[in-house]
């Protein structure tokens, strides 16, 4: 994980949601957050 994130890199992801979201999957954005929790702790 970066020190710290930059605006464009949040946008970048948002889109990415966004997109991922209205295409119908919203599990493989769920499964994502679960991935990266799991590397946070």
């Amino acid at each position: 994980m970066p020190p710290k994130v930059e605006a464009k890199q949040a946008a970048g992801f948002a889109v990415y949601a966004l997109r991922t979201v209205l295409a119908g999957n919203g599990r493989e954005l769920i499964d994502l957050a679960r991935t990266n929790a799991r590397q946070l702790l």
